[in-house]
């Protein structure tokens, strides 16, 4: 029962840690935005609005591709914590369980 109450208490704090992630990652993704913007207006559209427009998206699928692999090693690492916390309850149970039986 209290494995299962930590193994919550774990996913709980993932996800929060998550939604923190994804959050400060669209803040940076939208002021990024805000300046390829700033910047197409202050330049000369004909010369440098294409190069500038190539290097925001080159930018973002770079930072999208990193955002996500992050998650992934949240979720793996999440796993990892859970099932090594399970095993280690496991053998403290097996453990108590055998001494009353002992005595």
């Amino acid at each position: 029962m209290l494995s299962a109450a930590r193994f919550q208490a774990d996913m709980l704090h993932t996800a929060l840690r998550g939604q923190i992630e994804a959050l400060t990652f669209m803040q940076s993704r939208s002021e990024q935005h805000l300046q390829l913007w700033e910047d197409l207006l202050a330049s000369d559209y004909a010369r440098d609005g294409f190069d500038l427009y190539c290097s925001f998206w080159r930018n973002a699928f770079q930072d999208y591709s990193d955002e996500a692999e992050r998650f992934t090693r949240m979720g793996a690492q999440l796993a990892t914590d859970a099932a090594k916390r399970v095993s280690e309850e496991q053998e403290e149970l097996t453990e108590k369980v055998a001494r009353q039986m002992v005595m």
